[in-house]
């Protein structure tokens, strides 16, 4: 006869949809259930879990921590296994409840050995995931990510950073103060891809190059958000199917009349995936990266191409060649591209004339940066600044600006 199990979860995360694989892969080797998957957040309401113990299951598999899903569910007089729990989720269950954990430690462990094998670094940090979800709080008897990566690095003499978040600066600014005032280069571990996909975007609208300034590493190895940035993401591989197969195995003991261990931690931790955002540059790309930064620094100044040469003691020549081997056009290119931007900004943000903004881009001639601007955007710069939602004219109304 089969046993009805109730799956609680969200399939809209990548390490759920493994975990869930994880689960079934355990029935195929032989359990007798009759699944039933609640796994969208519109289900996940005291109500809506509610109706679903209707159903009448045999046991639970739950992996939503919040205390809308679990009331209901540690009431219920059956098994319940809980997936990577909260402390608070522990504290709620009591005796009762089941749970299994990913190997946070060793996740820890794993990101400081892999940034102390690479050397070089004068500072090292951890950023938690403070937005509710508490990926990197204290699960079980198992030590927070962020904890075991300093306990690791400080048993090698290193002290560890941490962003510590206040209510009275914005958390984007308050992270690119932080990371701007990390010494350099920097190694930064965060608690999660999510959160280190958001690392690299913030070292980029404060123009500290990845990896050459800062080293961005996750945790989870998810495919698409890792691969989906540029550069790509470094993560702490975890196989997270085995953590869906534990529970799976667990919940089948307790309803066999086996006591189990209340609270198991998978050994589910795999090598660190090496990928652009930590990745040990060659010498050539070392100097691309070298220019880069200078360029991003000083392109509005008005240097020229031999500038960013004589700033890293090279030939033009060389260094124009550098930049073709990694793509990057010319050493021109790059200060044009910079010197862009940055006029499309001051063009959307300011009423400055065209004639101030030329001079604040770094360029002596109006008419011959007009033109380049059209060249690179297809645009003139005064029907760029037109059509963008924000601009306004000089007299305070929305519309064309005169250049000049």
């Amino acid at each position: 006869m089969s046993l009805r199990i109730l799956v609680v979860t969200n399939m809209g995360r990548y390490s759920v949809r493994q975990q869930v694989n994880g689960i079934y892969r355990r029935i195929d080797e032989g359990l007798p259930w009759d699944v039933r998957l609640v796994s969208s957040q519109e289900e996940h309401s005291t109500k809506a879990i509610g109706n679903a113990l209707k159903w009448r299951p045999d046991g639970v598999i739950v992996s939503n921590n919040e205390r809308s899903v679990l009331s209901p569910l540690l009431g219920y007089k059956a098994p319940v296994v809980v997936i990577d729990p909260w402390k608070s989720t522990l504290a709620m269950g009591g005796t009762r409840l089941l749970s299994v954990s990913c190997d946070n430690e060793g996740i820890g462990r794993a990101a400081a050995d892999y940034f102390l094998s690479l050397g070089n670094f004068r500072s090292f940090a951890f950023i938690p995931d403070t937005r509710g979800r508490k990926w990197s709080a204290l699960r079980g008897n198992a030590l927070a990510r962020g904890d075991a990566f300093a306990e690791r690095l400080n048993e090698n003499g290193i002290v560890c950073s941490r962003y510590e978040p206040t209510e009275l600066v914005a958390e984007r600014t308050g992270i690119v103060s932080w990371l701007r005032r990390l010494p350099k280069p920097a190694a930064v571990f965060a608690a999660n891809d999510e959160r280190a996909t958001e690392m690299i975007d913030l070292c980029n609208q404060a123009r500290l190059a990845v990896p050459t300034r800062v080293a961005v590493l996750g945790a989870d190895n998810d495919e698409m958000a890792c691969r989906h940035k540029s550069p790509q993401l470094s993560s702490v591989a975890i196989d997270f199917e085995r953590l869906g197969h534990l529970a799976a195995d667990l919940l089948s003991r307790a309803l066999s009349g086996t006591v189990p261990e209340r609270h198991l931690v998978s050994n589910n931790v795999g090598s660190v995936i090496v990928r652009g955002s930590t990745r040990p540059l060659s010498p050539a790309e070392a100097l691309v990266e070298r220019a880069l930064d200078f360029i991003r620094r000083r392109a509005t100044s008005g240097i020229s191409a031999n500038d960013v040469a004589r700033h890293l003691h090279v030939s033009k020549p060389l260094m124009n060649l550098r930049f073709r081997e990694a793509g990057r056009g010319t050493v021109l290119d790059a200060i044009t591209a910079v010197r862009i931007e940055t006029a499309k900004r001051l063009l959307t943000t300011t009423d400055d004339k065209i004639s101030v903004i030329t001079a604040a881009v770094g360029f002596g001639s109006e008419n011959h940066f007009k033109a380049i601007f059209r060249r690179e955007t297809g645009l003139t710069m005064s029907a760029f600044r037109s059509q963008s939602p924000s601009s306004t004219s000089c007299d305070g109304t929305r519309g064309k600006v005169p250049e000049g």
